[in-house]
């Protein structure tokens, strides 16, 4: 009976212990593996001053129609991006 007890402790201690390491992996190894993620690749353009041309660039529609911003040149455009996904 006493060994019984004691095998129902050992497996209760092992499963306290990896669940303390399995946090700890992921309280440690997350930081470290998110680290450079949110950074850009390249640094971004200077910004635009005002009354300078926005520079040429096509986008795809949602019906996949070809959309060139010269196409609008001389009149106000509103570009909205969004997560369509």
């Amino acid at each position: 009976m006493n060994r019984k007890i004691s095998k129902e402790r050992l497996t209760g201690v092992l499963l306290l212990v990896l669940a303390c390491a399995a946090m700890v992996s992921v309280v440690v190894g997350t930081p470290i593996a998110m680290r450079g993620a949110f950074e850009p690749k390249t640094p971004p353009p200077p910004p635009l001053k005002a009354g300078v041309d926005a520079p040429g660039f096509q986008l795809n529609s949602l019906s996949g129609e070809t959309i060139s911003l010269d196409k609008f040149r001389g009149r106000p455009v509103l570009l909205m991006f969004w997560n369509a996904g």
